[in-house]
Parts: C-alpha cells; structure tokens; sequence
C-alpha cells in the first residue's frame, strides 16, 4: 500500500500489515498540514539544485521561523519564511536569490491575500 504522510508530504510503500485503523475522534477533525511554497522564488531551472536544497535546509532546520503568507493559488500558499532569531533578521526567500541559488518569480500565477 502507498502511503501518504500529510505532515511532511513524502510517500512510503507499506505492507498491509503495518497498517492500523485511525481512531474515529481524529477521522473527525479537519486536516492539520496545508500545501505550502515559498512565494517569489522559484529554481534556476526545472528542479532544485542540490546546492540550494542543502541551503534551504540549513537556513530552515531545527528553527523557529515566522511564515508570512503571500498569496494563494488553488489548493497552495505562498509563504515568506523570516528567522527572526538572526541578527540581522534572515528572509529565507530572499537569502535564496542572493546566494544566486533561485530566481524571482515574478509571474502573476497567484492573487494576492
């Protein structure tokens, strides 16, 4: 069975024996995770480089960030990630550009919050 995990959005294949049945209380409840993205940024070419994936984990791990939501498009937010633990303070998507391992999206794909 492929399964789902919505808090970290990754995907395993389980046998059906390592499956149990989820309890009716938390059936109930609404979904907790929500699809996000960083807003203005996209790779410098159709995937992201491993380089910047390092870079994004080192800017975000194991740290309390502020999410600022930028827009909205289907079933997506767009997120400004701020550390605000830094001195200076860090935008996350900003620092992205900078070290030259994103590009500004500067399409109009998303309306505005």
């Amino acid at each position: 069975v492929r399964v789902g995990y919505v808090d970290f959005g990754n995907y395993e294949k389980l046998h059906c024996s390592r499956l149990r049945p989820v309890h009716k209380e938390l059936r109930e409840l609404p979904n907790q995770a929500l699809k996000c993205a960083l807003a203005g940024v996209k790779p410098l070419h159709d995937n992201w480089s491993l380089d910047s994936i390092v870079r994004m984990k080192n800017l975000v791990m194991n740290k309390c960030l502020k999410s600022r939501t930028v827009s909205k498009k289907e079933n997506c937010i767009f997120v400004e990630l701020i550390d605000e633990t830094a001195n200076p303070i860090i935008n996350v998507n900003e620092q992205l550009i900078k070290a030259g391992l994103a590009a500004k999206n500067v399409e109009k794909q998303i309306k505005p919050i």
